[in-house]
């Protein structure tokens, strides 16, 4: 669902930052 997703995103989204810096 949107609501199981959205945490993963923000997730997704911290580690990406993480690797591109």
């Amino acid at each position: 669902s949107a609501k199981d997703k959205q945490p993963f995103e923000q997730k997704a989204a911290k580690l990406k930052e993480k690797y591109e810096k």
